[in-house]
């Protein structure tokens, strides 16, 4: 950009007050994901009466927390291509509307078939929602912001996950695990509708989003020049900083501008594996904790409504820390977080194994696993924002979302068949922690990015 292109922007923000706009768009972002991931993993409450209803064994049960995957994992990269070339405005708004009527249907079904089927249809129509929530970050966002908004996004997952258990525990007590599906199906309809009104593919599509905030938002780097404070925030290196750049250097990173280089990229196939392997861990604890509650741990079901919510609190409270770690504190370096989250899971899981038959204890456990767990979480999509650019992200996101959920295609069926052959969840565990050290092995191949170069 031309200098004097910089003064008039700058002048224009000096002048013009501008919206705020990108933070109700975040707002709404994040009520669609919470909606969308609480669909999600409802199932994983109900999992103990429907296995009785049903007569189906652990690994059966398991089959139907994983084929919510299949489908998730065959649409996605089509989705993120339709994506890429027409934007996510249209498409995840008739996504919302889809994964509601999916939701419903579950509750109708007469058989596990049924319910399998019905799973299938949810994860294949909710599969454009991650990536169109993250797509909508990086046109909205600034760079030395997108990974605190990726990281309020994230919550969004562990927000869904924290308001399942209470809610769909006193409708099953009440009305029955039908119901829950009933109920949960309401609120997406709604928010379809919201979406549809309020969000636009970028800024400048918006009758809310005034053109000082366009210009903040496009031409960050830009006006950041004007103020002294804010360059030399960037520029300089507390001693934390120093340490991470020892233990983590940087170097100079390519920019991906076509989609091939997307499946060619040995930053995006690492980063993307590292989130397939955490997610055998990260999906694996919604399904089967709340059974190791009850069935290992001997709780009640209203015992197990509220310890369950620990894992999904502390990971709401992680995500948004580790994004707030990555831009603020760290000054954008995300491999750090990616590192360190696997590596701390290795040390949750055993603790999970011992932990004492306790309540509070328990509470206390689940609340640090979720901490630790997610607070990389922003770090997978706001590291890809990084290299890629606005045609490119969209393919990015869908094959990182993709790839990434494939551990929740086989890690609760595998988890269900290592508990009906060892009929301890001991095993369950250590497979987890394996998982988390295969990830933080293929995070190790990835570059931090000390600036990105464009072709």
């Amino acid at each position: 950009m031309k200098p004097e292109t910089s003064v008039v922007i700058a002048k224009s923000m000096l002048t013009t007050k501008r919206t705020y706009y990108r933070w109700i768009v975040l707002l709404i972002t994040i009520g669609m994901y919470t909606v969308s991931f609480a669909d999600r993993v409802n199932m994983g409450i109900v999992l103990p009466v429907v296995r009785s209803e049903f007569g189906l064994t652990n690994m059966e049960a398991g089959e139907l927390a994983s084929m919510y995957f299949g489908g998730y994992i065959i649409a996605m990269l089509p989705f993120g291509f339709f994506m890429g070339k027409y934007g996510v405005r249209g498409l995840v708004g008739l996504a919302i509307m889809g994964f509601s009527m999916f939701t419903y249907l579950i509750g109708t079904a007469g058989s596990a078939a049924a319910i399998l089927w019905y799973r299938i249809g949810l994860g294949a129509i909710e599969s454009p929602v991650p990536p169109g929530g993250v797509t909508v970050i990086k046109s909205w966002y600034p760079k030395h912001e997108q990974a605190t908004a990726s990281g309020i996004f994230s919550a969004a997952s562990t927000l869904g996950q924290l308001v399942v258990p209470p809610i769909a525990v006193w409708i099953m007590l009440n009305y029955g695990w039908r119901y829950v599906f009933y109920w949960f199906a309401v609120p997406g309809f709604v928010l379809g509708i919201i979406w549809w009104i309020f969000i636009r593919n970028r800024p400048e599509q918006s009758p809310f989003c005034n053109v000082a905030e366009q210009e903040y938002i496009n031409n960050r780097e830009d006006v950041a020049a004007v103020d002294s404070k804010t360059l030399l925030a960037q520029d300089s290196k507390t001693t934390i900083i120093r340490i991470v750049d020892k233990l983590v250097p940087r170097k100079p990173v390519k920019l991906i501008e076509k989609t091939s280089q997307v499946f060619l990229s040995k930053n995006i196939w690492g980063v993307t594996l590292g989130f397939c392997f955490i997610g055998f861990l990260s999906i694996g604890t919604v399904f089967w904790i709340p059974a190791f509650l009850v069935d290992a741990k001997g709780m009640s079901f209203a015992k197990m409504g509220w310890i369950a919510t620990a894992q999904p609190l502390g990971g709401c409270i992680g995500c948004i820390v580790g994004g707030i770690i990555s831009d603020r504190l760290l000054k954008n370096r995300r491999k750090a977080n990616l590192l360190f989250a696997p590596l701390s899971m290795l040390v949750m899981m055993y603790l999970l194994i011992h932990v004492p038959n306790d309540p509070y204890i328990l509470y206390l456990e689940l609340l640090l696993t979720g901490f630790f767990l997610y607070i990389a979480w922003s770090c997978y999509y706001s590291y890809t924002m990084l290299i890629t650019t606005s045609k490119t992200y969209p393919i990015a996101a869908a094959l990182l979302v993709c790839i990434g959920n494939a551990g929740g295609f086989f890690s609760p069926t595998f988890a269900g068949y290592l508990l009906d052959v060892y009929n301890s969840y001991d095993p369950v565990f250590m497979f987890f922690a394996a998982s988390a050290l295969v990830s933080f092995l293929c995070i190790a191949m990835i570059s931090e990015p000390s600036k990105v170069e464009g072709s």
